[in-house]
């Protein structure tokens, strides 16, 4: 992650990793999907990206191998999108 910190690329990261982990997901390989869009989430968080924050919780819901996971990463994503006025995803 070192490269990201001078050029500031957190945002750019946090969106490869969320297509990275949403790819892996359709591939039916959701641990390497999770931990990959559990890091995007923590990246765009830190850097205060919000769209590419929310990207990845609707992943994660998606991806949730039970209701209670998905209705939680779901929730999150739509607080944090009304939150903003990103009406795609604020549901």
């Amino acid at each position: 992650m070192a490269p990201a910190g001078p050029l500031e690329l957190d945002r750019l990261i946090a969106e490869a990793l969320n297509s990275k982990g949403s790819s892996l997901g359709y591939l039916d390989r959701a641990k390497e999907a999770q931990v990959l869009l559990d890091g995007a989430v923590k990246i765009a968080r830190a850097g205060g990206h919000v769209a590419a924050e929310i990207r990845p919780l609707v992943n994660l819901g998606a991806l949730a191998d039970n209701a209670t996971g998905a209705l939680d990463a779901n929730r999150a994503s739509a607080k944090l999108a009304r939150r903003v006025g990103i009406r795609m995803f604020a549901r």
